[in-house]
């Protein structure tokens, strides 16, 4: 393992944090971001994915978490509601 993600304290009074579950697939989220700007091949396109950015679908979530694929997108969307995310659709 390398490289690190920076939290603050105040995560522990979060809503997350009376979810443990969920908190961890925040984390693993967190985790899976891109740490530097990099291109990256979708289909036969380039594209360049920002730090912070990820390029992941629902079904992947789904299995990164071992939930379903709608628990992910709720999760997902509800994310993008408290403003914690937000997404850009690529197709």
């Amino acid at each position: 393992m390398s490289g690190w993600i920076k939290t603050y304290r105040s995560l522990a009074d979060h809503w997350l944090a009376e979810q443990p579950e969920k908190l961890g697939w925040w984390v693993l989220l967190l985790l899976k971001v891109s740490h530097e700007d990099k291109k990256i091949l979708m289909g036969n396109q380039l594209v360049e994915l920002k730090r912070g950015q990820i390029n992941i679908s629902f079904s992947s979530l789904a299995e990164l978490w071992k939930t379903s694929r709608a628990s992910a997108e709720r999760f997902v969307e509800l994310l993008e509601q408290e403003q914690m995310i937000s997404r850009e659709v690529r197709r």
